[in-house]
């Protein structure tokens, strides 16, 4: 069988296998798609095929999809019409009338297997030697550098505390009803012990605000009273005296709340009849552990800070724990007997 020159160009199809026979390009250019689309899903044969269809191709085996031969400088059409108007000549097998495929041809098809049979299978190696550092060249002169000191582990700061106005300490004393003016307004949050009521008869102060008019009861008792209770003077607020009802003798020590016990974490307070208690800000879940009004006459516990409001108020004998509010600096105690609450 005589097989005619392909109409397919022997240098596109080099540069196809050469560029794209991985993906069988050069195999759709010729034509035979199905071989194309093997090569296209497993890699070019999984680089074998590839490698030999250059070969087939540089030295003008391949055929296309009509099984005519892909040669360089094939005539085509022109050769097999000026084959017919040669009376002299014979026609040969395409087998034994083809021209040389040029020496430089095969050496660039085999320069190029060569490079991608040395990218396949000695890849790995040549990564790995290039990744190992150099070892290190220590001078036998020179000393080794001291190990790195370890940083100690950063500490957890403690909560930090309100800083409450300071006021020097103000001692106020008298008997009976009295109305008390201060000659400087106080116009903050401070303390004020109150020692009265001896006889247990009736007692009792309210606040005298800047405005002139009546601040919140302070004190409210027929019972004996030795306790601390809270002067919230604030603006026009501001605390300017007291107006006190009693039947014998008073004492008042108004001070700054700094003065005032502190509990911090894990301690217990004991106490007796109102007072306050100083925290550190809390942060997170804070309880107190309470155990109080045994006698079942009244008590009760305000939290103070970003907010103001009641976590206990009974006329029961107590003995439970509640959470304080993220925030809190200050307990306010109303009591008749006593108490002990512990920070947990």
């Amino acid at each position: 069988m005589v097989h005619e020159s392909s109409i397919k160009n022997y240098w596109v199809t080099l540069g196809l296998v050469l560029m794209t026979g991985f993906v069988g390009g050069h195999r759709f250019y010729v034509g035979k798609v199905g071989t194309g689309i093997l090569f296209l899903l497993t890699g070019g044969l999984f680089a074998i095929g590839w490698i030999v269809d250059i070969f087939t191709v540089a030295f003008g085996n391949l055929t296309d999809k009509g099984g005519n031969f892909i040669r360089p400088q094939n005539g085509g059409t022109h050769d097999r019409e000026l084959a017919m108007t040669n009376e002299d000549s014979t026609a040969q097998p395409e087998d034994t009338a083809k021209k040389k495929t040029p020496v430089w041809v095969w050496v660039i098809a085999g320069v190029v297997a060569l490079a991608l049979l040395g990218s396949l299978f000695g890849g790995d190696d040549s990564d790995e030697s290039a990744s190992e550092p150099a070892p290190a060249v220590v001078e036998e002169d020179e000393a080794p550098a001291p190990a790195p000191e370890e940083e100690p582990a950063e500490e957890v700061p403690a909560p930090e505390e309100f800083a409450w106005p300071e006021m020097a300490p103000l001692l106020l004393e008298g008997s009976g009803d009295d109305v008390v003016i201060l000659e400087q307004p106080i116009p903050a949050v401070v303390a004020m012990d109150v020692v009265a009521n001896a006889s247990s008869r009736y007692f009792g102060i309210s606040p005298i605000l800047a405005s002139g008019e009546s601040g919140s009861t302070l004190v409210n008792t027929t019972d004996p009273f030795d306790g601390t209770v809270l002067l919230l003077g604030t603006g026009n607020d501001a605390i300017s005296g007291f107006e006190v009802t009693s039947n014998g003798p008073w004492t008042f020590t108004i001070k700054s709340i700094s003065e005032v016990t502190k509990l911090s974490a894990g301690e217990t307070l004991e106490g007796n009849g109102d007072g306050l208690i100083r925290l550190a800000e809390t942060q997170g879940l804070t309880t107190i552990s309470v155990v109080a009004n045994s006698e079942s006459r009244y008590f009760g516990v305000r939290q103070q800070g970003d907010r103001t409001s009641s976590v206990i108020n009974t006329t029961d004998a107590y003995d439970g724990t509640v959470k304080l509010d993220p925030g809190t600096i200050l307990l306010e105690v109303t009591a008749t007997g006593g108490w002990q609450i512990t920070l947990d």
